[in-house]
């Protein structure tokens, strides 16, 4: 998943201003993580913007929901797919905000 436009652009910010010290601290180094590790810095963020996204496991049945405010939910096969749908949802209420 990729953040495009004024997404990409606050993304950064809050990156270096949170990361401004460590190993991870080049915004280029992060690019480079793999996905799962990603989520958690992405999930953090969007907290930091009060939007706020749950990933669940589905009990009864194979797959994943993803959960957020602004009456999203979206259902998916794996945890991956279900993160991705919340960074997507991110992407487009950040750009059209």
């Amino acid at each position: 998943m990729k953040l495009t436009s004024k997404a990409e652009t606050a993304f950064k910010a809050y990156y270096v201003d949170q990361y401004q010290e460590g190993v991870f601290r080049q915004y280029k180094w992060f690019k480079d993580l793999p996905e799962s590790f990603k989520w958690g810095v992405y999930q953090d963020w969007a907290d930091s913007l009060e939007y706020y996204f749950d990933i669940e496991k589905r009990f009864d049945e194979d797959g994943y929901v993803c959960f957020g405010n602004h009456n999203f939910e979206k259902e998916t096969n794996t945890r991956q797919e279900a993160r991705n749908a919340a960074i997507e949802k991110l992407n487009q209420l950040i750009n059209e905000g």
